[in-house]
């Protein structure tokens, strides 16, 4: 069974958890856990945690060594992520409020969705999002699925890109960090599909429309990707 197949699963929260605690114990911790590891740290049985341990191995997502313990294989992890982004990458219809902005994101959008293996092979700065991700579940309750876990995901991409830009020392391309962060800015922006819900909101409430649009920190990202830049 693909590592894929756990974007559509519905078994909720226990094997969510366990991805999680495995990942907190083996990349914040530094020690890949045994089962025994997981018993402690879960409010779950000892059962539960051994049979959707079996589950997981069998997606290929997590490994069991021959130590008897478990690893998330970073490389299925980043598959999976790949897959979800993936699904979300279609173009945004045109918007007369924001025209020049959603043909800007669409630009970015297929250059994104046509290197999209490239940009998640062994990326070290995505495999920490997923794990910051990962991690958050464990204390949050609104996570309950590998699915959420992504759209976390999403979010913290969103977030950790728009402090990037807004810096006042990024220099954009010309920065020293622009190879590690330009992935980030790139995924931030094709994720960013709010345009359409904006349009509906400013049309409903003049005191909105008035401010709109305006210098969203994406649409400075996109200067980055196009031929505005």
């Amino acid at each position: 069974m693909p590592a894929t197949s756990l974007l559509d699963a519905r078994e909720g929260r226990t094997q969510t958890d366990i991805v999680a605690a495995i990942a907190k114990l083996q990349f914040r911790d530094g020690t890949a856990p045994r089962q025994s590891d997981l018993d402690e740290l879960l409010p779950v049985s000892k059962g539960a945690i051994s049979n959707n341990c079996r589950k997981l191995v069998e997606t290929d997502l997590v490994r069991e060594t021959d130590g008897r313990r478990y690893e998330v294989v970073e490389s299925e992890l980043l598959a999976l992520y790949r897959e979800h982004v993936d699904r979300y990458l279609a173009r945004e219809a045109e918007s007369d409020r924001f025209a020049d902005e959603v043909a800007a994101y669409n630009e970015t959008r297929t250059a994104t969705k046509r290197g999209l293996r490239n940009t998640f092979e062994d990326n070290d700065l995505f495999v920490d999002v997923l794990v910051a991700a990962l991690v958050d579940a464990l204390d949050d309750s609104r996570i309950q699925t590998i699915r959420e876990v992504m759209l976390h995901a999403d979010q913290l991409v969103r977030s950790a890109a728009t402090h990037v830009v807004t810096h006042s020392d990024f220099e954009g391309r010309d920065d020293p960090a622009w190879e590690t962060v330009r992935p980030l800015l790139q995924l931030a922006v094709a994720l960013d599909r709010v345009h359409a819900g904006l349009d509906a909101l400013a049309d409903a409430h003049a005191d909105v429309a008035e401010y709109l649009p305006g210098d969203a920190p994406a649409a400075t990202m996109t200067t980055y990707f196009t031929n505005n830049a």
